[in-house]
């Protein structure tokens, strides 16, 4: 899947987002990420977004799995 402006992210607190930026990066890009039903932005890079480790998913995530890893 390529990582673009607008493409559909998901996180565990805020729910669905897009992704707003992309700051490319020589080993690892950044992306910039809003959810705009809590108005809220956040951060994360292009290998934790794809392995899906962090708190912003590419998938949906549902509360309850991700609260176990933890």
């Amino acid at each position: 899947m390529i990582i673009k402006q607008f493409t559909t992210v998901h996180h565990i607190q805020w729910g669905q987002g897009h992704i707003v930026s992309v700051k490319h990066r020589r080993d690892n890009n950044l992306i910039m990420c809003y959810f705009p039903k809590y108005k809220q932005t956040d951060f994360v890079t292009e290998r934790e977004l794809r392995s899906g480790t962090g708190e912003v998913t590419l998938t949906k995530v549902s509360r309850s799995s991700k609260s176990s890893e933890m």
